[in-house]
């Protein structure tokens, strides 16, 4: 994992150089418009190849400068539901990170959608428009381990439009991404090993502002 997460912050230098300034285009993670409603379901493949599922919910509130952010969540025998406020929904991350010492239901939540590979991936340029769908990038490591970063295209989820992109290491798809310009949170992300053999996936079912 640490030699992809390279490989994206290598991949930043080159998309940020290609990127469409234009800001409304786009995609700025965690820039909430503090009233949004978000149901998202999880799905989890292990090495035997078996796929648990959960489902998370996070409502948004917004109180002068401040957010309200309510998480409720299920997975594996876990569950539970976790308040907080903060003057920055960016900051969301670090206050999640701590809170999954006590709440482990949390987990997958946090290392989904609030992770710094996804932070990092967003950095490098993952715009939800300016690229078209045959956008290619490629990075290879003096180890010889060889990073692309593809722009595939449309997808859809919850009834929001968005940019399909993917990232291989030699070959195999390693991280999957699809996000809308006006949407602050991606509408699906997965991430799995070379082989595929385990997997995370978040994927959006509603969508409310």
């Amino acid at each position: 994992m640490r030699r992809i997460l390279i490989g994206i912050m290598v991949m930043a230098g080159m998309l940020t150089a290609g990127q469409n300034k234009e800001a409304e285009k786009v995609w700025q993670p965690y820039k909430f418009k503090g009233t949004e409603h978000f149901k998202y379901e999880l799905k989890v493949k292990d090495e035997e190849g078996k796929t648990k599922k959960g489902e998370y919910v996070i409502d948004l509130s917004k109180s002068g400068e401040k957010y309200k952010i309510k998480f409720e969540g299920s997975f594996d025998g876990n569950e539970g539901n976790f308040t907080t406020t903060v003057d920055d929904p960016s900051s969301i991350s670090g206050t999640l990170f701590a809170q999954m010492m006590f709440n482990p239901w949390l987990a997958p939540l946090t290392t989904t959608l609030f992770s710094n590979a996804f932070i990092a991936m967003y950095a490098g340029g993952a715009l939800a428009n300016g690229f078209q769908g045959t956008s290619h990038w490629s990075y290879k490591s003096k180890e010889g381990e060889k990073i692309e970063f593809d722009v595939e295209g449309e997808c859809k989820y919850a009834g929001k439009d968005g940019k399909h992109m993917i990232m291989k290491s030699n070959g195999k798809t390693v991280y999957e991404l699809c996000v809308a310009p006006d949407v602050a949170l991606p509408l699906y992300v997965k991430y799995s090993d070379k082989d595929d053999e385990t997997s995370t996936s978040m994927e959006l079912l509603e969508y409310k502002e």
